[in-house]
């Protein structure tokens, strides 16, 4: 295996971050070797626990995380976990919201107006 290259990350209120990112398609498949292993290294070295294509200048919907031993709670369901690769991942964020904080979106009006623009 190649070395993993540790890539800039990309910050929130650079536009790249608000555009729709592309599937992944099988002619990705080889590129993803490498992708994939870039994308884990630059999380940790960020001291993240999780990571999209798009905010390394990708436009896939590819994410990777992971909830180490140190950053678990021990809380209901909070466990950790080893890396876990998402491709073409789609979250609904109304019913991210609802389940997350037990009310509708609407009643976060910065959510409400994001989950707009997202689905466009």
């Amino acid at each position: 295996m190649e070395s993993m290259e540790i890539r800039p990350i990309i910050r929130m209120g650079n536009p790249i971050l608000r555009l729709k990112a592309n599937a992944v398609e099988p002619e990705h498949a080889d590129s993803l070797t490498t992708i994939i292993p870039d994308m884990i290294a630059t999380m940790r070295d960020a001291g993240g626990v999780g990571l999209a294509a798009p905010q390394i200048g990708i436009s896939l919907r590819l994410m990777v995380f992971e909830v180490p031993v140190s950053r678990a709670t021990n809380l209901d369901g909070d466990k950790p976990c080893d890396i876990q690769v998402l491709i073409n991942l789609i979250l609904n964020l109304q019913l991210l919201i609802k389940n997350w904080v037990g009310k509708d979106v609407s009643q976060f009006p910065i959510y409400a107006e994001r989950c707009q623009d997202i689905r466009k």
